[in-house]
């Protein structure tokens, strides 16, 4: 196993003495998010039905769908009103600052609710905040109500307005300098002298929902053992659908590459190389990876319609280049180590390499690549601590499994799910899946150490484990969705 671990410490993960605690936490994040915050002191004013006769808007509000069972943590947005102290008040104000926001079930993506907001299955009664000065930067903070609220999958709107529930004030949402993507807001007057609801109809404003998706889409996995014949380790690295690649070493202790398709093996051997190590593979059955040469030099290789091709990043000081990934557009990602001892990232398109770098990281390396472009990996950051990474439409995110001591991200498919690596407070490597704002543990059988490497759009896992007699194995890890109880 000497050589298949020496080629594993590549690309093996720093893990640093820290501690370590649950990995499946529910993480919230954003559920809806329609604009930045107000920037004037003008904007769309909610006040009750009827209480004014140019029938200016009452209820002001903006959809959203969930895929999945969510539990809403955080409902609310920018509104704000008058000052109580301050005369004369606005026409229909009458020092009132009572407001509601609600959130109601609709039937599909286009039904409105019904003027009583009678299936509301949230409502929470507030006093707007208010300012007595001019606008932006004086204007107030927003407003979000804490709830713990489950809800099904859906369409539903968020409102917020007056005249219900209680609340009789009146306010407004400042104007925002741009939507984020394409909100779907409602609102209803009586311009026409009865009430009802409208698509759009009003300037940017900021609406707000936040949650944990739970239940469905969140699955435990089935682990099974995967070995080739004959060989004294295996590791399964990248998959598409039915094709999966890897590498395993044979009992004279030489590492050989593999393609495993419809049941059948399929030799990738680099020719003349002394090792050769496929990572990754799209749906046309693109390969990629690494090998090494006979003065142990490594090399990145592609591997297309039965043909080897070197690719190495042309750059100064560049000792190896591996390559890690691949997807359907052509898109490679993979690093280099360079004359300083380090681990460089780069993104390879179009026959230009671009080098990808967390900002003040000290290592970072690519993992993983989906078909829209997004990419996954780690990074070390100045105190040589590991974390994964999210590179998305030119931004970097930090994604850690919660207390965990080191972290990195393989893999991601189509549908967002992140298969990677972390490191506990005993120092023992598990692999995990990243789905719907939860952190799932993967281990094999026995396992002192797992890494889930691959993940393909079905949500399938492939990856490698280390037994208690410390041999080597593959691993295919398949979902099993259930609805908890």
């Amino acid at each position: 196993m000497k050589s298949l671990l020496m080629a594993l410490m590549l690309v093996m993960l720093i893990a640093p003495q820290h501690a370590a605690g649950e990995s499946q936490r529910p993480i919230s994040r954003t559920i809806l998010e329609t604009s930045p915050l107000g920037i004037t002191n003008g904007g769309t004013s909610i006040i009750p039905i009827n209480s004014r006769p140019d029938g200016v808007f009452s209820f002001l509000g903006a959809r959203f769908t969930l895929q999945s069972k969510t539990l809403i943590t955080g409902v609310g947005g920018h509104v704000k009103s008058y000052d109580p102290q301050v005369l004369p008040y606005p026409p229909g104000f009458n020092g009132d600052r009572s407001l509601f926001v609600a959130i109601v079930p609709t039937i599909d993506a286009v039904s409105f609710p019904d003027l009583a907001l009678s299936q509301a299955v949230f409502v929470a009664v507030f006093d707007a905040p208010f300012n007595s000065v001019g606008p932006f930067p004086f204007q107030v903070p927003e407003t979000i109500i804490e709830t713990h609220r489950l809800l099904f999958p859906g369409d539903y709107v968020i409102i917020f307005g007056s005249g219900l529930f209680g609340a009789t004030g009146s306010g407004w949402m400042p104007i925002a300098s741009m939507d984020f993507g394409t909100p779907r807001y409602i609102f209803a007057n009586n311009h026409t002298g009865v009430a009802e609801f409208h698509e759009g109809g009003f300037q940017p404003a900021r609406f707000v929902v936040v949650g944990s998706p739970v239940g469905i889409g969140n699955p435990r996995y089935t682990v099974t053992t995967f070995d080739v014949p004959g060989a004294s380790g295996t590791a399964l690295r990248g998959i598409d659908h039915h094709q999966v690649v890897g590498y395993y070493e044979d009992p004279n202790s030489e590492v050989h590459g593999f393609l495993y398709a419809h049941g059948v093996f399929v030799p990738l051997d680099v020719p003349d190389s002394s090792g050769t190590f496929p990572a990754g593979i799209n749906h046309r059955g693109d390969i990629v990876g690494w090998y090494r040469e006979k003065d142990q030099f490594v090399h990145g290789f592609l591997y297309r319609k039965g043909v080897f091709t070197t690719l190495d990043i042309d750059i100064s000081g560049r000792y190896d280049t591996q390559l890690i990934g691949i997807n359907n557009r052509g898109q490679i990602i993979g690093f280099y180590s360079g004359s300083d001892g380090l681990s460089h990232g780069f993104l390879y398109a179009n026959g230009v390499f671009a080098p990808l770098a967390v900002p003040n990281a000290r290592i970072t390396i690519p993992r993983g690549i989906n078909n829209r472009g997004q990419i996954v990996g780690s990074y070390q950051d100045q105190n040589l601590r590991s974390h994964g990474f999210i590179y998305d439409d030119g931004e970097f995110t930090t994604l850690d499994v919660p207390g965990a001591s080191g972290t990195a991200l393989n893999a991601i498919n189509h549908r967002g799910q992140i298969a990677g690596l972390f490191f506990d407070q005993a120092q023992h490597g598990h692999g995990f899946v990243y789905a719907n704002g939860i952190f799932i543990s993967l281990d094999g059988p026995g396992a002192s150490f797992t890494e889930a490497w691959g993940l393909d759009d079905a949500g399938t896992v492939v990856g490698e484990y280390v037994d208690s007699g410390g041999d080597r194995h593959g691993f295919f890890a398949t979902p099993v969705i259930e609805e908890p109880q």
